[in-house]
């Protein structure tokens, strides 16, 4: 157990090294003789227990006391006063010392009892302080799980609606194509309406797709691992979401690489996964308000060794704090404002690539962007050497 005492006078000092040689304990003493010298040691080393004699030139063990505190030193710090002065001890105590002793006939048999209470009393104050913030996070994480839950809810009605409308709208959708064909098919090929119509059977295609696109998103498929592009579900995502990205002024490049090997991969899931991280950068981007919108880029092509795929998804959004991090992976954890989420959370899409045999991590940098980076394995045939 390593002790500091901080006491001036040279034969108090020698008395309580041979009290504590001779206590039931292994004690290591270190020894200030002024308040400067006690407090460096403080700083500068992880003491057990601290001894201070109330009496100092300069500061006295009050002053010393609050010094420590300020800089956030919790040792237990034990008040040592000489006969007739116990009310100064009890104030050092209501001040935030564990303990004090007297320098008096008994210093020899009290002092090893006083140091173990004191240290008692610490490990006592940590272990409730512990309790305490292992409840906060237990109540914390516990209402994040209910909004979570409620929220969950709420995208599982959204997915039953959009699943419904785009039923609903692929009826007409079907009628308006075939008519566009129809009168195709009876015009001549200088009409001067041809070109026209032809504009509404490609918007009417592209109409098409965004529905079964939806449609896939909304439909709650079964995991299914078979050979795909690993470009085909990032593009999807952005047709999704390509106008609302423009009305948000948010610029996309793309620098996707042709003819990529394919990777065991699940379609749906993975074009949540992209959704997810493009509307986070959407976001993102939001967040610093800014007229000139920003920059979504996502870049495909193979890793150093040429056996895995890499993924980078980027922004030029706000960034997440470096302490947050460890914990945007975590269930129910979210940095945005209530209400910003889309019910797709970070936590899924780890879930989601890990079931890919896949890996993601994440580089960001407060007020200038984030990217995340994803790297799925290919299929071993298809690997290029």
């Amino acid at each position: 157990m390593r002790v500091l005492l901080i006491e001036d006078n040279p034969d108090h000092t020698l008395l309580t090294k041979r009290v504590l040689e001779r206590a039931d304990g292994d004690y290591q003493l270190d020894c200030a003789s002024d308040a400067k010298e006690g407090l460096s040691r403080i700083y500068q080393h992880n003491y057990d227990v601290i001894l201070c004699d109330y009496h100092m030139p300069g500061l006295n063990a009050l002053d010393i006391l609050r010094e420590m505190r300020k800089r956030g030193e919790d040792s237990p710090f034990i008040v040592i006063t000489s006969s007739g002065n116990e009310k100064i001890a009890v104030e050092a105590m209501k001040q935030g010392a564990y303990d004090y002793v007297v320098k008096d006939f008994s210093y020899k048999d009290t002092l090893s009892m006083v140091i173990k209470r004191s240290i008692e009393r610490y490990n006592m104050k940590k272990e409730k302080q512990r309790a305490e913030e292992a409840l906060k996070e237990a109540y914390y994480n516990l209402k994040q799980t209910q909004e979570q839950l409620i929220q969950s809810s709420k995208m599982a009605a959204m997915g039953q609606l959009a699943a419904g409308i785009s039923h609903e709208l692929n009826q007409p959708l079907t009628g308006i194509k075939g008519f566009v064909q129809a009168i195709l098919m009876d015009l001549d090929k200088d009409s001067p309406i041809r070109e026209d119509l032809e504009k509404i059977e490609q918007q009417a295609e592209r109409m098409d797709k965004i529905i079964k696109n939806i449609r896939l998103f909304a439909q709650k498929a079964k995991f299914k691992l078979e050979p795909i592009n690993i470009n085909q579900p990032i593009e999807d995502s952005f047709m999704l979401l390509n106008q609302q990205l423009r009305l948000h002024n948010i610029k996309v490049e793309k620098h996707m690489k042709p003819d990529l090997p394919k990777i065991k991969g699940d379609t749906n899931q993975l074009q949540q996964v992209f959704l997810n991280l493009i509307t986070n950068a959407r976001d993102a981007i939001d967040a610093l308000n800014k007229n000139s919108g920003g920059i979504i880029t996502v870049i495909t092509d193979l890793d150093k060794d040429r056996q895995g795929i890499k993924v980078v998804f980027s922004d030029t959004g706000c960034g997440i704090k470096k302490e947050e991090l460890s914990h945007i992976f975590n269930p129910f954890y979210t940095t945005k404002s209530p209400g910003g989420g889309i019910g797709l959370g970070l936590s899924i899409c780890y879930r989601i690539i890990q079931d890919h045999k896949a890996t993601i991590e994440v580089d960001s940098k407060v007020g200038q962007g984030t990217s995340f980076i994803l790297t799925f394995p290919v299929i071993k045939d298809e690997a290029k050497t």
